[in-house]
């Protein structure tokens, strides 16, 4: 036979095609690196690649893609959607992503994710700019979701009294407010996340709900960011949270939002950073904004080793109520005033590194020997001080430190960005003729607070 015959090349081209030889399982998982819509595609290529698709893992769905440079319309998108999960050969589904920029009815939504919870997908992620109404109660009870992702625009959630998402290792949400069944009186919540290792919350809000706790014995990473509308909620939330690591909050403090509250065993916990970035609404009273932020902040009194605390100056009502950090050595203020500043450092004896990221003012009396934190004596190795404008008090500060630190390694000194270079030149010519306790102390100028 000749060896060029066409039924000899047809022979050796299928020899050599090794992925069509592979198991249908194993081609599903190499599909399910592509986007949906193209492993769907491959149907096209032969007989054998027909149903191949319907073995892929990690489903895909944007409605902002584009189809031979037209938009997928919003029936299209339905049936494409509807055709996958109908067809789909897949034992178990490893990711589910959905990103939607139009209106669907909420129908629709419902059904998707209660036919992929039956699947036990791993990864649920939802992403819509349109409002919804998810009322799927299977998603509070699915034993196989590792991973939960709603970033919403104004989504409704209802969620039953009871939750225990046994497998659940992160979750994040964003606008969505969650809804109990209205009665008579609130609810209580309880949601038990085993092994939760990261919660993160954004602007969402509770209605209908007293208080809710969440049992997350394994919670390492904690963020929130409460409803920036005014919504009057007034949820207490707590968290059992006996392995917290690391806990962020920005937003408003107000009796009017929720209240958040920290379950930690203080014999073992280690928090190693707390990030609080409050913010005061502006009908809101000072002293009240105030109180809750003290109160929030003794929360974290004697278990957090690093705090960044933004916007210092909301303490001014509360100055003289802040806990004591004992174990606090890496301390970060925003825009502070003398008296606050002072207070911080007389409550954290072993405080090793201070960052000031802008002093609005620091009075000659607060510099008297007397005054001297024994932190800044004893204990303080790295000082930075940005957003430097040649002010007096500024100054007087740097001076203070400089004079008294007497285990300081690094001081470092940034300009405010406006502040001209010819002007800040004279600034440090000032600051390197400041008496020093350590003649070996390394001076530092970046041109950018870090």
């Amino acid at each position: 036979m000749d060896p060029n015959s066409p039924s000899k090349k047809q022979k050796s081209n299928e020899d050599h095609d090794i992925i069509s030889n592979l198991p249908d399982v194993i081609i599903g998982r190499i599909l399910s690196f592509l986007l949906t819509k193209e492993a769907v595609s491959t149907c096209v290529l032969s007989k054998r690649w027909i149903y191949l698709w319907t073995f892929i893992t990690r489903l895909d769905f944007n409605d902002r893609k584009l189809y031979y440079r037209t938009r997928i319309s919003r029936t299209h998108f339905l049936n494409s959607v509807y055709r996958v999960l109908l067809n789909l050969d897949a034992s178990s589904v490893q990711s589910f992503t959905l990103s939607l920029t139009k209106d669907y009815h909420s129908y629709h939504i419902n059904q998707w994710i209660s036919a992929i919870l039956n699947r036990g997908v791993k990864e649920l992620l939802i992403e819509s700019n349109k409002n919804l109404d998810i009322s799927s109660y299977s998603l509070w009870k699915s034993q196989s979701l590792e991973k939960l992702v709603l970033n919403m625009n104004g989504c409704a959630i209802g969620v039953p009294s009871f939750v225990c998402l046994s497998t659940l290792t992160v979750l994040k949400l964003t606008r969505i407010t969650f809804t109990c069944q209205p009665s008579n009186d609130p609810k209580n919540l309880i949601i038990k996340l085993p092994v939760l290792r990261e919660y993160e919350a954004e602007n969402c809000s509770w209605l209908n709900v007293k208080d809710i706790t969440f049992e997350v014995p394994l919670l390492e990473v904690l963020s929130i960011t409460p409803a920036y509308e005014s919504v009057d909620s007034h949820t207490i939330i707590k968290f059992c949270a006996p392995c917290l690591t690391r806990f962020s909050y920005s937003g408003y403090v107000s009796p009017i939002s929720d209240t958040i509250l920290l379950d930690i065993d203080l014999s073992r916990a280690r928090i190693a950073s707390a990030n609080i970035y409050p913010r005061e609404y502006l009908q809101e009273s000072e002293e009240n904004a105030a109180f809750l932020t003290s109160q929030l902040l003794k929360q974290f009194n004697n278990n957090v080793e690093c705090l960044k605390f933004e916007r210092s100056k909301v303490l001014a009502l509360a100055q003289d109520d802040l806990p004591g950090f004992g174990m606090l050595t890496r301390l970060e203020l925003g825009n502070v005033t003398g008296k606050i500043l002072m207070n911080f450092l007389q409550n954290t004896p072993f405080l090793k590194t201070l960052l000031l990221q802008e002093l609005l003012q620091f009075d000659a009396e607060h510099s008297n020997l007397e005054n001297v934190p024994s932190c800044i004596i004893s204990n303080l190795e790295v000082f930075k001080f940005g957003k430097l404008y040649d002010i007096e008090h500024e100054l007087r500060f740097a001076k203070f430190v400089m004079e008294y630190a007497r285990v300081l390694k690094v001081a470092s000194f940034s300009p405010r960005w406006d502040l001209r270079k010819s002007t800040f030149e004279k600034v440090k010519k000032k600051i390197l003729l400041f008496k020093r306790n350590v003649s070996s102390v390394i001076i530092e100028f970046p041109p950018i607070f870090r």
